[in-house]
């Protein structure tokens, strides 16, 4: 698969086209010079001489000026003034006779680059429709990623679309900025499609920044792996910190390409009434979450707790220096010995991913009107990883406080008080 994705609204196949690069003469055809009589012919004939023998001379002699070489020559033939005065105007006509016309140069560059952006269109236009037809071809109505073109009738509005919405100044009011890709393979077949939301708003705040496609007939093969990974790249030269998508549950192809690009479960939701997963990638190293975002993202977590029996969800956000966040719910149990909170959810998914020592911050809300302190349960495990760690403890209403788990469990028991 090729090292690019070729974006959809700039120019397509630019590298398979065949058209006259910009900036670059096209080869005339033909010969093109300016008329003029022949030497030796006309109403004042001019003395004969050898124009390549008189041009050599003149190239070999680049400091003289030209007009100085020529009278020495032809003063050196035993020509008159006169006769001299004839022999370099004629020179000079079948001098200019055998430069190309600029403007006829002009006129076949620009009618090259018509020729190839038209042969582009339309080789654009037949790769993107037979992609669109194979996916309906095997009863697939939807194509994520691909602006639509999978229930837009003509594609030519479809192109009109894409290449509006790519840019802030005519982006659609109900949309969002968006990059619209095609992927092609080594013979620059069209593979698939992805696109970049370089925002989110409301109806995307679960979908994600960005959805893909891969044509039925090349799955299976690494190429949404790969074009993940190629718009991962393009998100971060955009600045972008973090890339959301989400995935239908259940789906494991998607999930596996999710993970195999560094994604994390972030949480749940429904979809047109069927479940979801929204992931996330980080894009930085190094990047940290504010503390109302993360606080924000624990709040996510309640509606994933597990609560039969005390009614009192709990969400969790656990902040790595990495920039990597583990999130966590708790989870009841009949025996109620067995119940784990949402803490040590958050907790545990993390040290089972690697993590140890490298923990910043963790945000833990509930949906009650006074701030949901954690357990001494769990800040004796927090302690047991990090003893410095910062505590964001939130309320219903989103207001939190910030302050060291040293303050919560001062005098704590840790690794260090074994030895």
């Amino acid at each position: 698969m090729k090292k690019t994705v070729l974006p959809m609204n700039l120019q397509f196949f630019a590298d398979s086209a065949g058209g006259v690069p910009d900036g670059q003469p096209a080869a005339a055809s033909g010969n093109a010079q300016t008329a003029v009589p022949p030497v030796g012919q006309g109403a004042s004939a001019a003395p004969a001489f050898d124009y390549d023998k008189l041009a050599s001379l003149i190239q070999g002699k680049q400091t003289v000026a030209e007009e100085t070489v020529l009278k020495s020559y032809f003063k050196q033939q035993g020509l008159s003034q006169e006769e001299a005065g004839q022999a370099i105007s004629a020179f000079k006509q079948q001098k200019a006779a055998q430069q190309p016309d600029l403007a006829v140069m002009q006129t076949q560059l620009s009618e090259a680059q018509a020729a190839a952006r038209q042969a582009q269109a339309l080789a654009q236009k037949a790769q993107a429709l037979a992609f669109r037809q194979e996916f309906f071809d095997c009863g697939e109505t939807v194509i994520n990623g691909s602006e639509l073109l999978d229930q837009t009738g003509s594609y030519e509005e479809w192109l009109a679309a894409v290449t509006a919405n790519a840019s802030p100044e005519t982006v659609s009011p109900d949309w969002v900025v968006t990059d619209t890709f095609f992927a092609l393979d080594e013979a620059g077949r069209v593979v698939g499609i992805i696109d970049y939301r370089h925002t989110l708003n409301g109806f995307l705040k679960d979908l994600g920044h960005c959805g893909y496609s891969v044509r039925p007939t090349e799955r299976g093969k690494g190429y949404a792996t790969e074009m993940l990974r190629l718009l991962l790249e393009h998100a971060r030269s955009m600045g972008a910190a973090e890339l959301r998508l989400s995935v239908e549950r259940g789906n494991a192809p998607s999930i596996g390409t999710i993970l195999r690009n560094g994604g994390r479960y972030v949480r749940s939701f429904l979809f047109a009434g069927e479940e979801a997963d929204s992931y996330a990638i980080t894009l930085r190293e190094g990047t940290t979450m504010t503390n109302q975002a993360l606080v924000d993202l624990a709040f996510t977590m309640l509606e994933r707790s597990y609560v039969p029996y005390s009614h009192f969800p709990v969400g969790a956000a656990l902040l790595c220096a990495d920039g990597t966040v583990f999130t966590g719910c708790n989870v009841e149990n009949a025996a109620f010995g067995s119940t784990i909170c949402a803490e040590r959810t958050a907790l545990v998914k993390a040290v089972s991913e690697g993590h140890r020592d490298d923990f910043i911050r963790l945000a833990v809300v509930g949906n009650s009107a006074d701030y949901c302190w954690p357990c001494g349960a769990c800040r004796q495990m927090l302690y047991e990883f990090a003893p410095n760690l910062t505590l964001l403890v939130a309320r219903k209403d989103r207001e939190f406080v910030e302050l060291p788990l040293s303050e919560l469990l001062p005098h704590g028991f840790g690794p260090k008080s074994l030895d």
